[in-house]
């Protein structure tokens, strides 16, 4: 049966829309697989940026530089072979989910050491040995920086001991450096206890914080670190307030005496006074003469308690004649 103008117009019509179809399909698969790899470059290629912000290891900053590469480790999520222990083999019995580990671990364990050897100089680099593990490779690095312990004891100890707080930053910041020195010294396998913490970090206080201790000797309780921190915050607190109020109280008292008929700046201005000794009247006495009244007896009246200049009798007697004295007479 022969096939009509229109149906066979419907075919080469179907068969466009199927080839179009599988070409759309094709495109949208290649696109993805594209933006999949170039979402993998971009990734790898920003992991790439973060690890420059690793320090790399010069021989003398070994502290910095690994902790700057664990946190790099840690955020990007390679460290998983430095976390967890080296797994067992894999056997026929395996679980999906020991298979999947054993496959994450081992990626971690590859990844490790290439990031650590490129953080580190070439001269260093050489000088340390392969090792099966990224624990062991990072432990070999560690033994080429280790320090001997008992300085780092007999440093940690003259810290604790030694220092005193200097009042600019902050309670809080004070307790936290001593509690730093206590953890060394516990890596260092000396653990003094936090009650002798608690005890050095009181005595390293000022004498405004002389009540603290005396009520922390008075109590059979002991003090945590975390409820020493919390009271010893508090009573700085209640220091910088009652010190505060205090220069506010003398600064107002200053001011509300500033008044006053005798104002002059300097010194203050005590306005002279009949006690004073340095004071005369007349000036015709002396300082002996105005303390201690006379003893003798007058020579003209001899009545005790003044001399004749000052005797009333012959003042009046004076007076008396000079008043009868005729006018014209000299």
């Amino acid at each position: 049966m022969g096939m009509t103008p229109s149906s066979s117009r419907l075919g080469s019509v179907v068969g466009v829309v199927s080839l179009l179809a599988h070409s759309a399909v094709s495109s949208g698969s290649r696109a993805r697989r594209s933006s999949g790899s170039l979402s993998s470059r971009r990734g790898g290629f920003s992991a790439f940026m973060q690890l420059s912000f690793v320090k790399a290891l010069n021989g003398t900053n070994y502290d910095d530089w690994k902790e700057s590469l664990n946190m790099y480790l840690t955020i990007s999520e390679k460290d998983l072979a430095l976390r967890e222990p080296k797994p067992a083999d894999l056997s026929s019995e395996s679980s999906t989910s020991e298979i999947a580990f054993h496959k994450q671990w081992s990626e971690s364990n590859r990844i490790c050491p290439a990031i650590i050897k490129y953080t580190i100089e070439k001269g260093i680099r050489d000088s340390i040995p392969e090792n099966d593990t990224a624990v062991e490779y990072l432990k070999a690095i560690g033994n080429k920086y280790k320090k001997l312990d008992k300085t780092q004891k007999n440093y940690y100890l003259s810290l604790l001991d030694n220092t005193r707080y200097d009042g600019v930053s902050g309670v809080r910041e004070h307790i936290l450096k001593l509690v730093h020195y206590y953890n060394k010294l516990k890596s260092y396998g000396i653990d003094l206890g936090e009650s002798t913490l608690v005890y050095r970090v009181l005595q390293s206080l000022p004498s405004e914080y002389a009540f603290l201790r005396t009520s922390y000797n008075s109590q059979e309780a002991e003090w945590s670190v975390d409820q020493m921190i919390s009271i010893d915050t508090q009573e700085e607190e209640a220091i910088k307030k009652n010190s505060s109020h205090s220069i506010n109280y003398v600064s107002h008292g200053s001011s509300s005496k500033s008044g006053g008929s005798h104002k002059k700046k300097g010194k203050k201005y005590d306005a002279p006074k009949p006690n004073n000794p340095t004071f005369k009247k007349d000036g015709d006495k002396s300082e002996k003469s105005r303390k201690k009244p006379f003893k003798g007896l007058c020579n003209y009246c001899k009545k005790p308690g003044h001399i004749k200049a000052n005797c009333f009798k012959l003042k009046n007697k004076q007076e008396s004649e000079g008043a009868k004295k005729p006018e014209g007479s000299k």
